[in-house]
């Protein structure tokens, strides 16, 4: 069936905010309404040493679906620089990001995000695939919204995106532009804002904006934070900070600021890198 899309907010770009780490596994086969809300960044007292960098090789099996830990506040303190750690760990971080992107043709993620505007508090889980240069594709799992769970969203780079639904129960097919309200985040952002590309070009370029704060914790795991000052990537955003693994091979989360206020989250659960992507996903 294709025809006219059923108002109903899709909320891609709000688990999308980068879909560089995942789970390949199969999804869930029975998916609550409601996924649990990303854990949040708390600082930590005692840095630990980092391993040296070694190149990723790809990931390949069905891996276990991770679903985030519940946050105990909506708001992340910014850990206080680690003193001990000298040199400063900048570097090598951004190397090993560096390298990972670099390296990286296809990944699969599983992603838990967070969002609200100040009035309005959206949770989702999707399942997510990228491929350069700048390609998605997307699943539903769960959500605030439950109609919108099963959809699926293709998009290709560009001014478009291809939707695949059900209409009071009919598959529906469809072509939408980005820009459709839609498919835009709570707080107004465009697959195009959000896509992995960007992000990374802005993350690695010259002189970038971004410092290291310290190690701290998101749920059980031990991150490396990193800040990155990105007005002019993501509109309405002062900062975000990053966590990134202690071996610098993976993104674990990413949380979005107004101020020192924390409006956005998103938890990269588990990783696939540099696997082979299943072709219906990116054929309808």
């Amino acid at each position: 069936m294709r025809g006219t899309l059923p108002n109903s907010r899709f909320l891609i770009a709000t688990s999308l905010l980068l879909a560089s780490c995942g789970a390949p596994g199969v999804p869930s086969a029975s998916c609550s309404p409601s996924p649990a809300t990303p854990a949040v960044i708390t600082p930590v007292a005692t840095p630990v040493p980092r391993a040296p960098h070694k190149p990723r090789a790809a990931v390949v099996g069905t891996g276990a679906v991770g679903t985030g830990t519940r946050a105990t506040s909506r708001q992340s303190p910014i850990p206080p620089p680690v003193a001990a750690v000298t040199p400063s760990p900048l570097t090598p971080i951004l190397d090993g990001l560096r390298h990972l992107w670099s390296e990286t043709q296809t990944m699969q993620s599983r992603v838990t995000s967070w969002e609200t505007d100040g009035k309005t508090e959206r949770t989702q889980e999707v399942d997510a695939e990228i491929a350069k240069p700048d390609r998605m594709w997307a699943k539903i799992l769960k959500g605030s919204d439950g109609a919108t769970v099963g959809t699926q969203v293709l998009w290709n780079g560009d001014t478009t995106c291809r939707i695949q639904t059900k209409f009071f129960g009919f598959p529906l097919k469809l072509t939408m532009p980005i820009a459709d309200s839609r498919l835009k985040s709570l707080r107004g952002w465009t697959l195009a804002d959000v896509s992995v590309a960007r992000f990374f070009k802005a993350l690695l370029a010259d002189k970038a904006p971004i410092r290291y704060v310290g190690q701290a914790m998101f749920g059980e795991q031990q991150v490396d934070v990193l800040e990155l000052v990105t007005p002019e990537v993501v509109p309405g955003i002062t900062k975000e900070h990053i966590g990134v693994s202690l071996d610098h091979q993976s993104m674990l989360v990413r949380e979005f600021y107004v101020g020192d206020t924390v409006v956005s989250r998103s938890h990269y659960s588990q990783q696939a890198y540099n696997i082979a992507l299943p072709p219906e996903h990116w054929n309808f």
